[in-house]
């Protein structure tokens, strides 16, 4: 799906064209196991292709695109079903031109990522997206790719250079007063939880729906996670009241402990 970032030519230039063909090649590389795709709406073929991946039970969703509203609700009939990370590098909600943001936030169909560190979406559209969607809608999620990373410049596979400052990752060379710059974030997902928690105040469990059953049923996977239960993998997180981590079990083993 093409960002069609302004002046950013080689952050598009590795894209596949949606092909059945391509997919098939992946499909079989992965054994079957392929659980979601991005797809640009706009390119040809793309609905070809997503009519032919929701039939294989493939979660089909919206990421980067430049298309409005009306393209979004007829990519829906197709089965689109998902909207990576909600706002970011997208059209946005106008009153007059609703965009896919619109068209998300309005339609039960469409399950939501929403990037919560409070810096790729505002806290006021975070509470409107959540009010939108409700818990079981949304999937929290973290866009991380420099998390604990120091300050300063690093080279991605594809030519492209981030440089993080202060928390934020932004491709090298941006304009941060502008929007389109950031590129994945810093964040891990206990702070998105606090943020949801604490800045929002919504309560302690809802966030935590939304960043592990919520996103487990999406995709799903909730009969072997997102939730404690008998018979399920025991990823357990235990933290305090301000959601930093106390101790992380993967399958019963603890992996990390402060």
């Amino acid at each position: 799906s093409p960002k069609e970032l302004p002046g950013r030519p080689e952050v598009d230039a590795h894209l596949l064209p949606p092909t059945i063909e391509k997919f098939d090649e992946f499909w079989e590389a992965s054994h079957g196991q392929i659980k979601m795709v991005d797809i640009g709406i706009d390119r040809p073929g793309a609905f070809e292709l997503t009519r032919y991946m929701r039939d294989k039970g493939v979660v089909v969703s919206i990421a980067h695109s430049k298309s409005g509203y009306d393209l979004m609700m007829e990519a829906m009939e197709h089965g689109v079903t998902h909207a990576t990370h909600l706002y970011n590098v997208m059209t946005g909600l106008h009153h007059r031109r609703p965009g896919i943001t619109g068209a998300c936030l309005t339609n039960d169909m469409i399950n939501c990522e929403l990037i919560c560190d409070t810096l790729h979406v505002h806290p006021a559209a975070m509470e409107v997206a959540i009010r939108c969607k409700g818990y079981d809608r949304i999937a929290m999620i973290t866009d991380l790719s420099m998390a604990g990373l120091p300050d300063g410049d690093y080279e991605r596979p594809g030519g492209t250079t981030i440089t993080v400052k202060d928390g934020i990752a932004r491709m090298k060379g941006s304009d941060p007063s502008q929007d389109n710059t950031m590129a994945g974030s810093c964040i891990t997902q206990n702070v998105g939880v606090r943020n949801v928690h604490k800045v929002l105040g919504h309560p302690i469990e809802a966030a935590i729906r939304m960043a592990t059953i919520s996103p487990a049923k999406m995709m799903g996977l909730d009969s072997f996670t997102g939730s404690l239960e008998v018979g399920k993998d025991a990823d357990i997180v235990v933290f305090d009241p301000d959601v930093n981590i106390l101790e992380t079990i993967v399958k019963g083993t603890t992996v990390y402990q402060k």
